[in-house]
């Protein structure tokens, strides 16, 4: 007895996310009519409105003969979207440009996730300047409802360093005149310094970074000796070594 003859017409899903995708089946028997059960849970000859993915289907003849069968939708955009540079090291404190370039359609609109620490959250090429490690995700739509995605992975290396000068010569000559700190300065978000003579009294305080104490103190020159210092200091990523305390010698 002949059996079933099946064939099918597919046509894939325009792009992800639509699902404009559909079977056209036919199914050829000598024993009529013909019953269909879709994995989807359809029980039309044809389905239609289809997402990418697999549709497995039953088919029935009268006699009760039936055979089993399967076919696959494909996603035939070629809307993309890459992101780069895939991967970027910075030191804490540094940023990075990444770009979205789209090929394959034309863009409606694009988002980053996360969008902190980004210049823009929904333009094409923003800037990052994280405080930590962190990969963004961007997802492109198309003006015809075509979604795609990729990602940049950027690397934060924390770079704690500071040094504090132990002397400093404010004579004028143009060569170690003022007492300041060095360091990665632009990974600091806070930072205060204090400076006391040998008797405890405060003779300078600032809270800039790019403090120079030139030893004037009440508008005069501080004698020659040896001072002590304080220094608090908080990184972007809100990391806090410790309270810095030292000694540094003015010497005229």
């Amino acid at each position: 007895m002949p059996g079933i003859v099946v064939l099918a017409d597919i046509h894939n899903v325009f792009c992800d996310p639509l699902h404009t995708g559909y079977i056209d089946l036919s199914a050829q028997t000598f024993n009529p009519p013909a019953t269909y059960l879709w994995s989807n849970g359809a029980t039309t000859q044809d389905i239609t409105s289809l997402y990418v993915g697999n549709y497995a289907v039953t088919i029935t003849d009268a006699n009760n003969c039936s055979v089993d069968t399967s076919f696959t939708v494909l996603n035939d955009s070629a809307f993309m979207v890459v992101a780069n540079p895939p991967l970027s090291v910075i030191d804490l404190g540094e940023s990075v440009d990444i770009v979205a370039t789209i090929s394959g359609g034309t863009l409606a609109n694009i988002i980053w996730t996360p969008s902190e620490f980004l210049s823009c959250g929904d333009c094409l090429n923003p800037n990052a300047s994280p405080v930590n490690s962190i990969y963004y995700i961007a997802t492109a739509t198309s003006d015809s409802g075509c979604v795609a995605s990729d990602k940049v992975i950027i690397t934060v290396v924390p770079d704690y360093s500071i040094f504090i000068p132990n002397v400093f010569t404010p004579n004028g000559d143009g060569n170690n005149d003022f007492f300041e700190v060095f360091g990665n300065k632009k990974a600091w978000k806070q930072f205060e310094v204090q400076v006391f003579n040998r008797w405890g009294e405060k003779v300078y305080e600032s809270g800039d970074m790019n403090f120079k104490w030139d030893g004037v103190y009440k508008g005069q020159p501080s004698p020659q000796a040896v001072y002590v210092y304080q220094i608090h200091l908080v990184y972007l990523d809100n990391y806090t070594d410790k309270l810095y305390k030292g000694s540094v010698t003015l010497v005229r």
